[in-house]
């Protein structure tokens, strides 16, 4: 996402003369605190495929500052987005490094709830293995209570008969 950064000269009556534009223009960039880092300007002024040490054909040299506000604008400009293109390489730095610690913050906690229902689902199968035999063991337990009902009424009935 392109950042549009402009600088604005402005000439009012209490510049200096004409004579002195670079130094009032110098003195400007210099008040507005942009000044212009030309620690590696010869890189890329450079004409392309031309080392440092081969003569360039052009009236130009590696060293020469240009001269027109518009140059130096253009210039503070590129300036301004090389600073907001290193600051947006280090803030993805930062963002890949804080994605990465929370994608292994993840598949630690995915892995530990893994584990955690994989075990709840091993109980939950012997609760209910456990339980299907209580059923069935009720269910045995209640059959013979019947039966053992029925056969104290029948042996119970026989010996009212007998007492009669």
């Amino acid at each position: 996402m392109p950042l549009n950064t402009t600088v604005e000269y402005v000439v009012t009556p209490t510049d200096p003369p004409v004579g002195d534009v670079q130094d009032a223009r110098t003195a400007y960039i210099q008040d507005k605190g942009l000044i212009p880092d030309y620690g590696d300007y010869s890189a890329w002024q450079r004409t392309p495929g031309l080392k440092s040490s081969d003569s360039v054909s052009s009236h130009h040299t590696a060293t020469e500052r240009p001269t027109s506000p518009e140059t130096e604008i253009v210039r503070l400009q590129i300036k301004a987005r090389r600073k907001t293109l290193q600051q947006y390489q280090k803030m993805q730095a930062k963002l890949v490094s804080a994605n990465l610690e929370a994608m292994g913050g993840i598949q630690q906690n995915e892995s530990e709830v893994h584990d955690e229902v994989t075990a709840l689902l091993e109980q939950y199968e012997k609760f209910r293995g456990a339980i299907g035999n209580i059923r069935h063991q009720s269910e045995e337990s209640v059959r013979k209570a019947r039966v053992e009902l029925e056969e104290t009424r029948i042996s119970t009935s026989q010996e009212l008969e007998q007492m009669e």
